[in-house]
């Protein structure tokens, strides 16, 4: 199951600059130090006091689930999502790659990797997770699917 391409828009665009780089960015509040969940939507007010930092890359499986569908031509796949905790202590929802979808996944350490949205080269690039170096499921590669 593909997300399908994604655009950016004027309010994701840093986000998705940092994805580029290969970099997964974090909306901090910088007087404070505390990360913003990312689907807080801060007011207006609250935009000066936030900035963008680079996340560490690496969290743990907190929850997952397989979903199932279907390639053109009818081929049948699965696509594993997850919840994880990434090192800085944020859920973070995201696509789980080079994973089996049958076996247990809690707390899986897994690191932060991207790959594009679409084939065109105008997409923007997604955050996906895979299994860490030393996890049981380490595969050391990037693969397409799993």
């Amino acid at each position: 199951m593909a997300v399908g391409p994604v655009a950016r828009d004027s309010a994701s665009a840093e986000f998705f600059d940092g994805t580029r780089r290969g970099v997964l960015l974090l909306r901090r509040r910088s007087g404070t130090g505390e990360y913003l969940d990312p689907s807080t939507v801060p007011t207006p007010s609250e935009e000066a006091d936030l900035e963008y930092v680079p996340a560490a890359g690496g969290g743990r499986v907190v929850s997952w689930a397989a979903l199932h569908s279907r390639r053109e031509g009818g081929e049948p796949v699965r696509t594993v999502i997850g919840i994880v905790e990434l090192d800085e202590g944020l859920w973070w929802w995201s696509r789980l790659v080079g994973v089996d979808p049958d076996a247990d996944l809690s707390d899986l350490r897994v690191k932060v990797d991207f790959v594009p949205s679409g084939p065109e080269p105008h997409h923007e690039v997604m955050p996906v997770f895979r299994p860490a170096e030393g996890s049981p499921w380490h595969e050391g590669g990037r693969d397409e699917y799993r």
